[in-house]
């Protein structure tokens, strides 16, 4: 970001470095303070596409070629919001008017794709209840990974990754999450992991 870019917090935070013009080229191109997060949300409209967990493990975990895959239903009427500006939650309150102008009568099934961050997920929790819809809140599966990733890295005593992760996801695809959330606790535990050193541990337990 440029500097006047920045919202003022951020500016102040860079202004408050007093680095050395003639030193800045050592610097790492990745600095603190010199980024935004945007808030990016889709809707659309898609058909049902049921799968087994076994079909979702072979996506990630193939043990054989699949050639006669079944094809995907692809989405339609896809509108894009994005914001450098407006709050996660001023977006997400976007999207829900957005999908109530689509449909107002509550008639289809609405199914909201997160990355797994709680603060997100009770953001939309919260609108649900103001705007009185169901929602079946599903967590992306790619993060879902990332998440074993990290908490193996700490539990690193495991020699097999793929077995290890491929071993997790199977339980929670099966309804097994409360049981590998505990199991990872539990051996952060028994090894003694300092607080900080067991986070992603508990970030993958959330």
């Amino acid at each position: 970001m440029l500097k006047s870019d920045l919202r003022d917090a951020t500016r102040k935070k860079v202004e408050r470095k007093k680095t050395p013009k003639s030193d800045s080229h050592f610097l790492p191109k990745t600095k603190s303070n010199s980024k935004r997060m945007a808030t990016v949300a889709s809707v659309y409209e898609i058909a049902q596409f049921i799968r087994t967990p076994e079909d979702i493990m072979e996506e990630f975990f193939a043990t054989k070629d699949s050639p006669n895959k079944i094809k995907r239903p692809r989405p339609t009427a896809k509108l894009l919001f994005a914001s450098l500006e407006k709050s996660s939650e001023e977006v997400i309150k976007e999207i829900f008017e957005e999908a109530l102008r689509r449909d107002p009568d509550n008639r289809y099934e609405w199914v909201v794709l997160v990355d797994g961050d709680p603060h997100q997920i009770k953001k939309f929790k919260k609108l649900s209840n103001r705007f009185k819809v169901e929602l079946t809140i599903i967590c992306d599966i790619i993060h879902v990974l990332e998440y074993l990733w990290c908490a193996f890295q700490v539990l690193n005593n495991e020699k097999n990754l793929k077995l290890w992760v491929s071993k997790k996801l199977n339980q929670i695809l099966n309804g097994k999450s409360s049981f590998v959330a505990s199991g990872i606790r539990r051996s952060a535990t028994c090894r003694q992991l300092t607080d900080k050193d067991r986070e992603p541990i508990d970030s993958c337990a959330q």
